[in-house]
Order: C-alpha cells, then structure tokens, then sequence
C-alpha cells in the first residue's frame, strides 16, 4: 500500500516479529473462531483514506499467520488495545510489514 514507510520493509512477511510495524490498507477479515463461530473485521476506514497502522506485540506461530497486534483508534476506542489478526483470513486489501 501506499502512506508512511517506517524502516526497513520486510520482503518475507512471515518473518515478522514483536516490535514490528504493520500498515493496513482497507483490509477486510474474516474466517472461523477457534470454538467455530464466523468473525470479521476490518483495518482502514473511510476516516483514515484506507490507512491503519499497528504494532505486533506476539506473534503465535514460526509462519506469522496469526498476530496479536498494538493499536488504537479502533471504533472509535481512542486507548490502546490488543486485537489478533490472523492474517490466512484477509479477503481484500494489502498490508506492509516494515522493521525498524
């Protein structure tokens, strides 16, 4: 996507790591709960010209498939909060991983 470059961006996303900056561009998720429910979420909003950025805080598996990533501004929540993305779910939309 395009918007702010924050270092060095990571070629192989499934290196990403805790410390990590993410940028969204108008990312739509959605996919199964671990207990079966369906899900779905957004990063990057008409408020924000399709840009969202985050923090990987945790990172569960060696693939990075699943995230748990620092971010405010969710909803119209202005504290920081904790949100897992599991990034086999994005259905539109592009990110970026960048290190610094």
């Amino acid at each position: 996507p395009q918007g702010t470059k924050f270092g060095e961006e990571l070629g192989d996303k499934r290196r990403i790591a805790a410390g990590d900056i993410i940028q969204f561009l108008w990312c739509k998720f959605e996919g199964k709960k671990p207990d079966g429910s369906w899900y779905n979420m957004t990063a990057g909003d008409e408020s924000s010209e399709g840009m969202h950025t985050g923090i990987a805080f945790k990172v569960h598996d060696p693939n990075g498939t699943r995230v748990t990533v620092l971010e405010q501004n969710i909803g119209a929540v202005k504290k920081v909060t904790r949100r897992d993305y599991v990034f086999s779910d994005l259905k539109s939309g592009s990110y970026q991983v960048f290190r610094a």
